[in-house]
């Protein structure tokens, strides 16, 4: 296989780095979007695997909104909560 251009190759090391920031719930929908393109996965008592080299661009940009989503997501709740935090403090005093 040849090799990926190196901003794609830097963006799949990215995503691999991102992947592991993932809570419990995230990586089940992650699953569920591998699972729903047929991508190809191994399975064992340490959890899910796929090749992302293995992805079509496609997918692989699937996969890049799935993360963006996961990170908007964050960010809101920590807005939220440090929001109410703010408020709390505000009402004790």
């Amino acid at each position: 296989m040849a090799t990926p251009p190196n901003n794609e190759y830097e963006l799949k090391k990215q995503m691999l780095e991102d992947i592991k920031t993932l809570t419990k719930e995230e990586h089940i929908e992650l699953f569920r979007v591998i699972k729903k393109h047929s991508i190809e996965y191994s399975e064992n008592s340490n959890g899910v695997f796929f090749d992302l080299t293995q992805c079509t661009s496609e997918i692989f940009e699937k996969l890049v909104q799935f993360m963006e989503l996961c990170k908007t997501q964050r960010k809101n709740e920590e807005l939220r909560s440090n929001t109410m935090e703010s408020l709390r403090s505000e009402q004790l005093t």
